[in-house]
């Protein structure tokens, strides 16, 4: 089985590192998401990935992606997002500081991410793309599709998430019709913030088709 794993805004696939390399049993694509001028255009990038049966796991602006490719592609069993707000549109016009504050809940991980230079901050050109693109998105336009397509929905939720708001998160959940999982004290990246716990939401998740 194909697990199929897209970061967030800004972000690359480094941010899945903690998770993937304790997935051993499946297959992992791990992805980068390039400059382009609108979702749809990914398509082209990623299609051979989706020549037998998949499982995306998209963070944030990822599961946008991931929910239009679950509309256009044929072989994806499960769409599972990780604090996603498909139906919501983004600002981020925040500095360094700002970003990291909005990102985590823990004050520990707010400090680190002030001090290294992640690359969501060393390429602010493709933060810029990403937001420009995922803000002309229109999720409705293929709401009906993904419907018709009885699609397993699950969303892993950082409860104390200060980027999007909870009320945000659980509104996708209801649109989509996804099972929700929560995790608490825990911001906006929960594979990086609480690993082990996402982990073994995921884990469970996966029992599901294995």
């Amino acid at each position: 089985m194909k697990l199929f794993f897209i970061h967030g805004a800004g972000g690359s696939h480094l941010n899945w590192l903690l998770i993937t390399r304790e997935l051993k049993n499946f297959e992992i694509i791990n992805v980068d998401l390039p400059k382009v001028n609108e979702i749809e255009n990914y398509v082209d990038y990623f299609k051979n990935h989706f020549n037998s049966e998949v499982v995306i796991i998209g963070h944030s602006m990822g599961g946008s992606v991931g929910y239009y490719f679950s509309t256009i592609f044929d072989n994806i069993q499960m769409l599972i997002l990780v604090n996603s707000a498909i139906f919501e549109k983004f600002n981020l016009n925040l500095d360094k500081d700002e970003i990291c504050e909005k990102l985590y809940y823990s004050e520990k991980f707010v400090n680190d991410c002030k001090k290294r230079e992640y690359l969501i901050f060393k390429n602010s050109d493709i933060l810029r793309n990403h937001i420009e693109i995922l803000n002309k998105f229109n999720p409705f336009k293929y709401l009906g599709k993904f419907k018709r397509k009885n699609i397993l929905c699950f969303h892993i939720i950082g409860k104390n998430d200060k980027l999007v708001s909870i009320e945000k998160l659980l509104e996708t959940s209801e649109i989509l019709n996804c099972k929700n999982y929560f995790i608490e004290e825990c911001g906006h990246m929960p594979h990086i913030e609480k690993p082990n716990e996402f982990l073994k939401i995921l884990k469970n998740i996966l029992v599901n088709i294995t």
